[in-house]
This record gives structure tokens, C-alpha cells and sequence, in this order.
């Protein structure tokens, strides 16, 4: 295995997989509104 295996099999590192889905995640759970509300306490 290389070490740029995740590029290959991804096209992005896992960091930036990972950030992408949870964004896409949050709007989808928030109503699709990005960047998600601020709780005001």
C-alpha cells in the first residue's frame, strides 16, 4: 500500500472525506441550511 492511498481511492485525504460528509449530514438533518444555525443560550 502506498502512502497516498487514500487520495487514490478517494480523490481527497480522510480528513477532507470526513469534513465534506458531515456537512452534508448537518444540512440534510437541518433542513439543508449550511452553515448550521448558532444555539443562542
Amino acid at each position: 500500500m502506498s502512502e497516498a492511498w487514500d487520495e487514490q481511492l478517494l480523490g481527497c485525504t480522510v480528513p477532507e472525506f470526513v469534513s465534506v460528509g458531515f456537512c452534508l449530514y448537518a444540512a440534510a438533518n437541518t433542513g439543508g441550511r449550511y452553515p448550521l444555525r448558532r444555539i443562542d443560550a
